[in-house]
């Protein structure tokens, strides 16, 4: 048998097994055979373009041949900037965000914050129900307590313990003690001069006072939760010394500060309420002067309920 009468039996055999209807595109003939395949006739809805494709790369959409040009921009890789950076259209094959010092995360945190007190979007600060004393914590009211003027202290607390020298208001004087207290029996105890003490109540843990001492004319009058509990002349005295609450040498405070307020002469001068500022800690805030209290003592407030 020669090559040629070889060729011409293979390709008999192939067109026998091989160029068969279903094989062959509808409305092709080959070799006498009309093709009855219909598959390769389904038209995408929405085919794809040469924009979709990666560049350099070949498709064949509805019989038609598209050659990519889709940008190949390979990896990215982004460094944190003031100033904002455009991710370029086209195939990207992953990347990285680098990380950013946490200090100045909350650097640029804040000053979102402030530009949102600025514009009246925001207050400066969370208010909270309470902020709460562990035992070493206090706070500087930055004023001293004149008996030459006439004077009100208003504050509203929730004693969560009950022991000697529960340490609520007091100013560190050589010469005169000027303090309140809740001694181990629950009294509580007022002093506004040396020698000058008074039982006032007994209070209980983890009840909510409303505690106001109100010095007029020499006369020191106190009255919790509404009720005038004692009247006290509590004589002359200068001190130079600044209030606190909350500690003191002999004692300290461990309950719930809900708000505190000082009065000069009938005039509001200090309404400290308890707040989280706009770096996150847990202070007081003066809605008169617009001024943050922080901790003179060690460890942290606990944050009460948020208003």
């Amino acid at each position: 048998m020669t090559s040629l009468e070889e060729n011409l039996n293979k390709i008999l055999e192939e067109k026998e097994t091989k160029l068969l209807p279903e094989n062959i595109k509808k409305g092709i003939n080959i070799l006498g055979i009309e093709g009855e395949d219909t598959n390769s006739n389904i038209q995408s809805e929405n085919p794809a373009i040469n924009d979709d494709i990666m560049l350099g790369k070949e498709a064949y959409v509805n019989d038609t041949k598209l050659v990519g040009t889709m940008a190949d921009n390979g990896q990215l890789n982004f460094k944190p900037s003031e100033g904002e950076q455009m991710i370029p259209e086209g195939y990207t094959s992953g990347g990285t965000i680098e990380a950013v010092d946490i200090t100045t995360l909350n650097d640029y945190k804040l000053c979102d914050k402030m530009v949102d007190v600025i514009l009246g979007n925001r207050k400066p600060y969370t208010e909270l129900e309470w902020i709460e004393f562990t035992g070493t914590q206090y706070v500087d009211t930055e004023i001293p307590l004149w008996s030459n003027e006439n004077w009100k202290i208003e504050m509203i607390t929730t004693p969560t313990k009950i022991f000697n020298y529960n340490h609520y208001l007091s100013i560190d004087d050589d010469d005169n003690e000027h303090e309140t207290w809740i001694a181990s029996d629950g009294y509580y105890y007022c002093r506004f001069h040396s020698g000058m003490k008074s039982v006032i109540t007994s209070m209980i843990a983890n009840e909510k006072y409303h505690i106001i001492h109100d010095f007029k004319d020499g006369i020191c009058t106190s009255t919790i939760n509404d009720e005038v509990t004692d009247t006290t002349d509590f004589g002359a005295f200068i001190s130079d010394k600044t209030i606190r609450f909350g500690h003191r040498d002999t004692g300290k405070f461990i309950g719930k500060l809900h708000s505190l307020k000082f009065y000069s002469n009938d005039n509001l001068i200090l309404n400290l309420v308890p707040v989280i500022d706009l770096t996150e800690k847990v202070c007081l805030y003066d809605k008169v002067n617009s001024k943050y209290y922080y901790n003179k003592g060690t460890g942290d407030f606990i944050a009460g309920e948020v208003i």
